[in-house]
C-alpha cells in the first residue's frame, strides 16, 4: 500500500499548537489504511498508534515494524507530520519481562526520533516493574519510586531527553481498584512527576478518562504546567467514545480550560472505530470552538 506524496499544510490551532488525529481512531484498520483515509481528508498531522501486530519485539530483541520504511519516506517527503507516537499495548507474554518492556520503550524513543515525533505517549504503569508495585507505590508503601520502575528507566528517560523526545504520561484508570484512582487521579500523577523529578516527563490529558473519573478540572488545575497533549473525544453512556459535540461533555466549559494550558503542544482527536466523516466533523467542531474562546 503506497501513501500519497501530496504536500499538505500542517494544521495548527494557534502558534505552535498542532491539531492532530490518532491513527487508532480507525482501528481495526491498519496504520497505513488509516493514514490514507486521513490524507483523503487533507489531514497530515497524526499521532501514530503503534498497533501490537505492527510493532513487536522478539525474544532475540529484533524489532518487527513492517510499515517503518514507508512511513519514513512519506515523512521525509513532507506530506506526513507525525507529531506524536503512542506506545503499544504489549502482548501478555511480553508484559511479564521487564527487559522486553524496557526494549519496547527504547525502540519507541528511537522511532520517535527517526520519524520526527516530539512526544511519546506512555501509560504510566508500563514504566513499573509490576502492576502490583504500581499500586503499592500509590498506597504509600514504597518510599522511592525508582525502586519499582523498570531497571533502565533513568537511562531511557535521559536518552529520550537528549533526542528531544518528551515522554508524556496519559492519565489512565485502574478498573480493579477505584479507591486509589490509579493514574487517573491528579494527586497521584502529580506525586509521580514530583518523585521522578525530570523535566522530560510531561502529561497527556485524556478528556474521556478524566471525565469518567470526575477529575477533569482537577487535572487542569493541578497539572496545567505538565500537560503538553490533550486526547479529545466525547462520551455517551454507558461507555461509548464519540466525536466531540456528540456526547454529554460540556465543551463550553472544557475548551477555555484547554486553551489556558501554558505548555500545550498538541490537541489530538482520538476516536474509536470511526468513519472519515466523524473525524472531519470532529476537526470542524474543534476549530470552531477553539476560535470562540
Amino acid at each position: 500500500m503506497k501513501l500519497k506524496e501530496k504536500k499538505i499544510l500542517k494544521a495548527k490551532l494557534q502558534n505552535d499548537i498542532y491539531l492532530a488525529v490518532n491513527t487508532g481512531s480507525f482501528y481495526p484498520k491498519n496504520t497505513l489504511e488509516s493514514i490514507l483515509l486521513l490524507q483523503d481528508l487533507d489531514i497530515s498531522n497524526i499521532e501514530l498508534t503503534l498497533q501490537s501486530d505492527e510493532f513487536s519485539i522478539s525474544y532475540s530483541r529484533e524489532l518487527y515494524m513492517p510499515n517503518f520504511r514507508e512511513l519514513r519516506e512519506i515523512v521525509d517527503g513532507g506530506s506526513l507530520n507525525i507529531c506524536s507516537i503512542h506506545a503499544p499495548l504489549m502482548t501478555a507474554e511480553h508484559g511479564y519481562s521487564t527487559i522486553i518492556r524496557g526494549e519496547y520503550l527504547k525502540q519507541c524513543i528511537i522511532k520517535c526520533n527517526s520519524l520526527g515525533a516530539k512526544l511519546l505517549v506512555v501509560h504510566p504503569f508500563h514504566m513499573f516493574t509490576s502492576y502490583e508495585n504500581a499500586l503499592a507505590y500509590l498506597r504509600g508503601e514504597i518510599d522511592d519510586v525508582w525502586k519499582v520502575l523498570l531497571p533502565n528507566m533513568r537511562v531511557l528517560i535521559n536518552q529520550a531527553y537528549k533526542l528531544n523526545v518528551m515522554i508524556t504520561l496519559e492519565n489512565l484508570q485502574n478498573w480493579e481498584d477505584d479507591d486509589l484512582g490509579f493514574f487517573n487521579n491528579p494527586k497521584n500523577m502529580r506525586l509521580l512527576f514530583a518523585d521522578m523529578g525530570h523535566s522530560g516527563i510531561t502529561s497527556t490529558l485524556d478528556i474521556i478518562h478524566a471525565h469518567m473519573n470526575g477529575s477533569l478540572t482537577g487535572f487542569v488545575r493541578s497539572l496545567a504546567d505538565k500537560i503538553v497533549n490533550v486526547h479529545v473525544a466525547d462520551y455517551l453512556l454507558p461507555m461509548s467514545r464519540v466525536s466531540p459535540g456528540k456526547g454529554i461533555i460540556n465543551w463550553d466549559a472544557v475548551m477555555p480550560l484547554i486553551k489556558r494550558l501554558p505548555n500545550l503542544h498538541q490537541v489530538t482527536i482520538e476516536l474509536t472505530r470511526a468513519e472519515p466523516i466523524e473525524v472531519k466533523n470532529a476537526i470542524e467542531f474543534l476549530k470552531n470552538l477553539w476560535n470562540q474562546y
